[in-house]
């Protein structure tokens, strides 16, 4: 592929050409499950379904699960959001005063949508978050769908993710990584690991 790296091109084209190789195990208590790039397409469409009605903007990824958290990154990256993968509570940590502290980014950057399951959508209600204005998208019951989505253009330049670290003064601080910074992250990552098309 000429011309600057890419992220979102990149999957795009792997989920096309790579359809039926090995794209990710997930490992539970019950056992590993193992996708397919397909299984990571029907599963992402689950999501991007639930996001056509909106007008494009940042998505917030509250999930646990691994295969929620795939399907839910791609299904945005793909239909042209820009997702942010947030951390949920550990078991020692004091839910409604985490919950609450997430009150002040939300007023800053301005979701147009959170994606999440309901036992976490209830701990954030209970907390007393603020969610006015944002579409919750309970992910519970993802399943596969066939569906044909147009293709979401979007230049090497653009953003395609938020990440969110604690930082010093325990505020979330959001970096923007553009098409290209990720495509770039991604080779020198898998070229220092030495990963390979197996792993």
């Amino acid at each position: 592929m000429g011309g600057d790296p890419h992220f979102i091109q990149r999957i795009s084209e792997n989920i096309h050409d790579l359809c039926d190789e090995d794209y990710a195990t997930f490992a539970f208590k019950e056992g590993d499950i193992r996708w397919k790039w397909r299984d990571l397409e029907l599963n992402s469409n689950w999501v991007r379904n639930e996001l056509s009605d909106l007008q494009r903007g940042i998505v917030l990824i509250f999930l646990r699960d691994m295969r929620m958290i795939h399907a839910s990154l791609f299904g945005a990256l793909l239909s042209g959001f820009i997702p942010s993968i947030m951390p949920c509570t550990s078991p020692k940590q004091d839910s409604g005063a985490y919950w609450k502290s997430h009150n002040e980014l939300l007023a800053r950057i301005g979701p147009i949508a959170i994606l999440t399951v309901q036992e976490v959508h209830s701990e954030m209600v209970d907390a007393g978050m603020i969610l006015d204005n944002i579409k919750l998208i309970e992910i519970d019951m993802m399943e596969p769908i066939e569906r044909e989505f147009s293709s979401y253009s979007s230049a090497s330049g653009d953003i395609a993710l938020l990440q969110h670290s604690s930082g010093t003064t325990g505020l979330k601080k959001g970096v923007s990584l553009t098409n290209k910074a990720v495509a770039l992250h991604s080779e020198r990552y898998g070229s220092a690991l030495a990963i390979g098309k197996g792993d």
